[in-house]
């Protein structure tokens, strides 16, 4: 594809700062003073005299002063665009690539950006560290034009067949247990976990106050619970099921870590560039963050604008910026001494002390996971890992050419029991139809019910409570919010235009 015209669809990872670019350069030599004007190409070499047209001196034997006043510029920007999380495969690292833009093109994207970019591929030597070429080449993308490209769910489009298996679903009796039982279904139980989590894929409704303000309608997730209660599992699952999913770790690996940051690296050549996060990046989608409990103190305070006004707003070394981050996020972490006391049942007083209580308001629901002992449950659970290990080896077995009668049996025997009502594909459709279409409206029945439930919740609960004033996690305005959302989702789960 090298030198040819491309058109190539991604995410804008990190921007650097606008900076000139020489078009026309023009060079004096040092000897014998002559001018020597040189056009330059869309390498990003400076391309100099080889030999002077006085003197006739080469490079070796004379130098060469570029005079700026009378060199044609233009603005140019140096952008990395990275591929889709939805267009990779099979938990693929997703490539980058490194787009050169100029003139009025400069300036125009920021990081978390889905964009379709136009260019010509083209290809120079690396070099290293002396400056000498390298055998190895680098190659980029000198860009033509920038579409934006709108980030919903326009992209997922159910055909009118399954438009109508989408409407006959939302109407069957058993809607709400095909769908828990299709959420990660190599775990076993967490019904009310994989509830909230469907509600948490639909969504509320985003809307605009009056006033110009913004209320988002994207729900917060958070699961607080011991180590080995499959949280991670859920996590990674929910990525990959949500369009434009995202997981990431608390600890990110990146500069930019949850939200987003400017950094001075070999990107930028030793200027500062504007790096989106893990939040920017699901712009319209799910961020998945694991181990919440171990991120920085600077994403901590950075989280509060991105959950409630869905804004990173970065103002750092000349960078004025405003990133989206609308997005829904699901976390999880670990108490605050690793596990949670046995015995206790105050669950949401050991919450780590990286997730503040301003931090833990932002959060629509919260589970806590203990893992304590219960016969029953323990058998059901440790039936279903072990009938799933039994399956896949028989499936790898038939893989093998292995068509035995033994192997067909187990197969036949245990897949129904781990055969899900919908799959992936159709979950997403049903997401994006119901996303799309449904803007459901409150009746005065939903309304009513939201209100008592909410002044319930602002009563102090214990006799504990109404002695001290101490409660576990502040019921406030946003847990208001939250139940509508919650309830919005709900209604959009069922392809209904009213809140019930």
């Amino acid at each position: 594809h090298m030198g040819k015209f491309l058109s190539i669809r991604g995410l804008i990872k990190k921007t650097v700062e606008v900076r000139p670019r020489v078009l026309k350069a023009t060079f004096q030599c040092e000897r014998c003073k002559e001018i020597s004007i040189i056009e330059q190409d869309d390498t990003q070499r400076l391309k100099e005299p080889f030999k002077c047209e006085g003197c006739e001196r080469t490079q070796a034997s004379t130098d060469f002063r570029i005079l700026v006043e009378r060199s044609v510029f233009v603005d140019s920007q140096k952008i990395e665009l990275e591929e889709l999380p939805e267009e990779l495969e099979g938990g693929a690292r997703a490539e980058r690539l490194t787009i050169y833009v100029k003139d009025d093109m400069t300036g125009t994207v920021n990081p978390g950006e889905t964009v379709v970019i136009n260019g010509i591929l083209m290809s120079q030597p690396q070099r290293n560290k002396q400056g000498a070429k390298s055998p190895t080449f680098e190659i980029f993308l000198e860009a033509n034009s920038i579409d934006p490209v709108d980030t919903d769910f326009s992209d997922i489009k159910p055909t009118p067949e399954e438009t109508m298996d989408i409407i006959r679903a939302s109407k069957d009796a058993r809607l709400w247990e095909n769908m828990t039982h299709s959420i990660s279904p190599s775990i076993k139980g967490y019904d009310s976990i994989k509830e909230a989590l469907i509600l948490q894929l639909f969504g509320g409704v985003p809307k605009e106050q009056p006033d110009g303000q913004r209320v988002r309608g994207d729900i917060h997730l958070l699961l607080l619970g011991d180590p080995g209660t499959a949280k991670s599992q859920l996590l990674r699952y929910m990525s990959r099921l949500a369009p434009r999913g995202r997981y990431t770790q608390g600890r990110a690996s990146s500069a930019a870590g949850l939200t987003a940051a400017a950094v001075r690296d070999e990107f930028g050549e030793g200027r500062w560039s504007l790096e989106a996060g893990a939040l920017v990046l699901a712009d319209n989608g799910l961020a998945c963050v694991d181990e919440l409990d171990k991120m920085e103190k600077s994403d901590a305070s950075s989280l509060h604008e991105a959950m409630e006004q869905q804004t990173v707003t970065i103002t750092k070394a000349g960078i004025n910026a405003t990133l989206q981050a609308r997005c829904s996020m699901l976390a999880a972490a670990n108490p605050k001494d690793g596990r949670f006391s046995q015995g206790s049942v105050e669950y949401l007083k050991q919450v780590p002390a990286n997730v503040t209580p301003a931090l833990l308001t932002r959060f629509d629901v919260i589970f806590t996971i203990p893992d304590e002992p219960d016969v029953d449950v323990d058998r059901d659970v440790s039936s279903h890992i072990l009938k799933s290990h039994l399956l896949g080896e028989a499936i790898a077995r038939e893989k093998e050419g292995d068509s035995s009668r033994e192997v067909r049996k187990v197969i036949d025997d245990n897949k129904p029991d781990l055969t899900v009502p919908f799959d992936t594909s159709f979950l997403r459709k049903y997401v994006s139809h119901s996303k799309k279409y449904i803007i459901p409206i409150m009746s005065d029945e939903a309304m009513k019910k939201i209100q008592d439930f909410y002044l319930e919740l602002r009563n102090p609960v214990s006799e504990q409570e109404k002695k001290t004033g101490n409660r576990s996690i502040s019921i406030t305005a946003r847990k208001l919010e939250a139940l509508v959302r919650l309830a919005e989702a709900s209604a959009r789960v069922r392809l209904s235009d009213v809140v019930t």
